[in-house]
């Protein structure tokens, strides 16, 4: 695989009024405390193809858990951030930024509207590399064929995001899993209760868990209250203590060190420095 720099395009508002490459690159991530964070969305909807390490993130709250082979979907108008994944020493991805008024339409012909991670796409390398060597090559002249390998490349992720659920015979089981946990983040959850709501012993589910995400289920479970809570300390009417209760965490030290090891920084420094901005004063608790 060849190493290229980011390029980023300027396309004409004629292409932008279909859909058009923004920008071309690539990242190679390294753990904390590196972490990517877009709180209003993005000005264009991103595809990462991870081509080494892993990584975790959330749309909107809903955590992912991507490794070689996959690809992330990063939409331009839904709050979004990632990371290097626990255990991991990188995460290394190409990304292609698309944009343009088709782009909606385009993702829902392909059943990708809403997945935020598609597993074992591994088929699109040989495309992303000549989406990268044409715009390298021939830059905003290479835009409209750029835009065709595009088209080859959603059919390829729509190909594979068809085979996870026929291929893995626990996949129903660790989406249902999931779904048990965002309905119950103000509740008091447990290994053995997870495992009991799917019919699977405590080992069994923590093994095809991470098999399936790359995290156990009770990190998931963390993502999943950390990331309800950043959307939380973001409505003003809410002491951090209220948002605490209402993510499963009673006791505010307990919510406060959860916060911090998954985000970096403590519930209040967040509403200091990313709700409120600098000139903030502290939030009651």
């Amino acid at each position: 695989m060849r190493p290229y720099k980011g390029f980023f395009t300027s396309p004409p508002p004629i292409d932008r009024a279909a859909v058009t490459l923004i920008s071309i690159g690539e990242s190679d991530m390294r753990p904390q405390p590196a972490r990517f964070r877009r709180d209003k969305g993005w000005h264009s909807t991103q595809l990462m193809f991870v081509v080494a390490g892993s990584g975790v993130g959330d749309v909107a709250g809903a955590p992912f858990a991507a490794g070689v082979g996959d690809v992330c979907l990063m939409p331009k108008d839904l709050s979004h951030g990632y990371e290097v994944a626990p255990g991991s020493d990188r995460w290394h991805y190409r990304w292609i930024e698309f944009d343009g008024a088709c782009v909606p339409n385009l993702l829902a012909m392909f059943g990708l509207t809403g997945r935020a991670h598609i597993a074992h796409c591994d088929a699109i390398a040989e495309p992303v590399e000549q989406v990268f060597a044409l715009l390298h090559a021939r830059r905003e002249a290479g835009l409209h064929e750029a835009c065709a390998l595009l088209m080859h490349i959603l059919v390829l992720i729509e190909r594979a995001a068809a085979l996870p659920i026929a291929q893995q015979p626990h996949a129903v089981s660790v989406d249902a899993v999931k779904q048990h946990m965002a309905e119950r983040l103000d509740q008091p959850l447990a290994l053995a209760g997870l495992a009991a709501a799917v019919r699977m012993s405590p080992f069994h589910l923590n093994r095809v868990f991470r098999q399936r995400t790359g995290v156990p289920p009770m990190r998931w479970l963390r993502q999943m209250r950390a990331n309800r809570a950043k959307a939380l300390l973001h409505r003003r009417e809410l002491k951090v203590a209220d948002v605490g209760r209402a993510v499963g965490y009673p006791v505010l030290q307990h919510f406060s060190r959860m916060f911090k090891q998954e985000t970096g920084m403590t519930p209040r420094r967040f509403v200091r420095e990313i709700v409120r901005g600098p000139a903030s004063t502290p939030r009651g608790s």
